[in-house]
């Protein structure tokens, strides 16, 4: 019982084999026996073929014996003996020129045998060799045939086509396909298309490992570049909407500014004293050459307008909106109210002189960082075999939401009296904004703790009503500790727009991937060959599968 139990193999191993078996792949192999076997016989069969003439002896040549008791001449010998000359009556006779495609295949599968393509002759490739061989004598007779349209001595380079081709270009078989199943059943016009076409296949699946993924991925770049041409004409439109916009608002601007500089023109000539006379012959006031630069301006601005306009419709070429923007805001002589920072609902610009603290002192507010966009990231890159997908494949930066906007003065204010209520006296230094969190630098005074700014995160986050405060105590590089706040309305970090960006461009990585961005907005790229071990961890909705997510789009891109 014990030894019948011990011959038994164990499912587990059983298992293994049988999978070690079925799921085996192929492997690529040479074979240079094989290879230069095939080689042999395709240089015997083109000099059989080669040396060929009709005057030639073959074997079950009916005349030979009557022709040598008639003539004192001795017959031509073929290069290979009578065996060659056999070989080369049969297939001329049966294929006529065609029968060149023999020794070629031979060669070529000679040389598929050598370079570890031996896997791939058997069946796929020697069916394809078959039927262009079918294919290519038909195409032959249709076309330099009796009834093709060249005819006389096409292939004068081979010598008499007479001793090649005696039954036609394409000998007793193409003949045979061309007149009886070909012509027939596809006509004149069809014929020639659908055997191109076929033969065209037939080299493809001699001379491509794949053929089917080499015309799907011919197909893929076609419409790649379908997608390309779409997505700029798109931007381009867009440009030029945007440059329109532009321009309408900085026209309305200025038209604005001169209605205001000539009700005060106005206003000044009624408050003037009575005995001041201004006679036409006399200087205008100072507000005059004012009123005369701002009608000038607007004049200017509506001709360049006109230009633009012109320029785009006879090239069709534009810069992106926010070139454009650049280029108006270099030469607009007058500025367009940005968003309102402070929140209290009136347009101001965003200047650091008008932001003060408590003691008085301006606010020093850095704005995030701008991510450049980088040149020709719409068109898909190949790197070897792999090509790269296409950018339009991730999804576009959503636009800017109308949130309730950050009131930096407002949470300023209220940190610096947290930490007072807790004796702890700072100053405020740089106030650096960010897609998702804004950071407030303090520097402590002398005699001051960084570990007790480190415990009052709670009573800070509770005190400037926040989900949380991070605490970074010192922020590196400098003398200062770091209190990050989430925004009111964080920004979503999109990952197209960080590898369209020049940082993604200009990397000097190995394995780069996408980290997100940092506090002042800088792309976070870092290199996966760097890092021996990463961890990704934290609580539920922190967005661990988010950062793998974006780790694997940064290996495929």
């Amino acid at each position: 019982m014990c030894a019948v139990k011990a011959k038994m193999p164990s499912a587990k191993a059983k298992s293994a084999k049988q999978e070690k078996t079925v799921f085996a792949p192929r492997r690529s192999e040479s074979r240079p026996l094989f290879s230069l076997l095939l080689a042999f016989l395709g240089g015997l069969l083109l000099v059989a073929m080669w040396s060929y003439n009709a005057r030639q002896t073959f074997f079950l040549q009916e005349s030979l014996l009557q022709s040598l008791a008639q003539s004192t001449e001795l017959p031509e010998r073929n290069a290979m003996g009578m065996p060659g000359a056999t070989i080369a009556v049969l297939l001329f006779n049966l294929a006529g020129i065609s029968a060149f495609f023999m020794p070629a295949m031979l060669f070529v599968s000679a040389w598929f045998a050598l370079f570890f393509r031996a896997h791939t002759l058997f069946p796929w490739k020697t069916i394809f060799m078959v039927v262009g061989f079918f294919v290519f004598a038909t195409l032959l007779e249709m076309g330099f045939g009796s009834d093709g349209p060249t005819t006389g001595n096409t292939f004068s380079i081979l010598g008499d086509t007479r001793d090649y081709a005696p039954a036609g270009p394409g000998g007793a078989l193409g003949a045979f396909l061309f007149h009886d199943i070909s012509l027939p059943m596809l006509g004149e016009v069809g014929s020639p298309i659908i055997l191109l076409i076929v033969y065209a296949f037939c080299l493809l699946g001699i001379f491509v490992s794949d053929p089917k993924k080499c015309v799907v991925d011919r197909i893929q770049k076609v419409r790649d570049l379908w997608v390309q041409w779409h997505e700029t004409r798109r931007l381009k439109a867009e440009a030029r909407q945007e440059l329109k916009r532009r321009q309408i608002a900085e026209i309305a601007e200025a038209r604005k500014k001169l209605e205001e500089e000539k009700r005060k023109a106005a206003a000044m000539r009624s408050a003037a004293p009575a005995e001041v006379k201004i006679s036409p012959d006399e200087d205008t006031p100072d507000e005059e050459p004012e009123l005369l630069e701002v009608n000038e301006t607007v004049a200017a601005i509506e001709t360049a307008n006109l230009a633009d306009n012109a320029e785009i419709a006879e090239t069709e070429t534009l810069p992106d909106a926010d070139d454009a923007a650049d280029d108006l805001g270099e030469t607009a002589p007058f500025a367009v109210p940005s968003e309102n920072i402070s929140g209290t609902g009136e347009p101001e610009k965003i200047s650091r002189a008008k932001k003060k603290n408590a003691a008085g002192e301006p606010l020093h507010i850095s704005e995030e960082e701008k991510v450049e966009k980088a040149a020709g990231t719409l068109e898909p890159k190949h790197k070897g075999d792999y090509r790269i997908p296409a950018i339009t494949l991730l999804k576009e930066p959503p636009p800017a939401d109308d949130g309730p906007k950050e009131n930096y003065q407002e949470r300023a204010d209220k940190l610096i009296t947290t930490l007072g209520e807790f004796k702890i006296k700072v100053e405020l230094g740089d106030i650096q904004t960010g897609p998702v969190i804004t950071r407030y630098e303090v520097t402590p005074a002398p005699g001051v703790r960084v570990e007790k700014i480190s415990g009052l995160a709670n009573n800070l986050a509770m005190n400037l009503k926040a989900e949380s405060v991070r605490v970074l105590a010192p922020v590196p590089g400098k003398g200062t500790v770091g209190v990050e706040v989430p925004n009111l309305s964080p920004k979503p970090v999109s990952l197209r727009e960080i590898i369209e960006s020049k940082n993604w461009e200009n990397k000097k990585c190995e394995i780069p991937v996408v980290l997100g961005k940092d506090v002042t907005g800088k792309p976070i790229i870092t290199d996966l060959a760097r890092m021996p071990h990463c961890l990704i961890a934290g609580s539920t909705g922190s967005g661990k599968s988010v950062c793998i997510n974006g780790i694997v789009a940064s290996l495929v891109y």
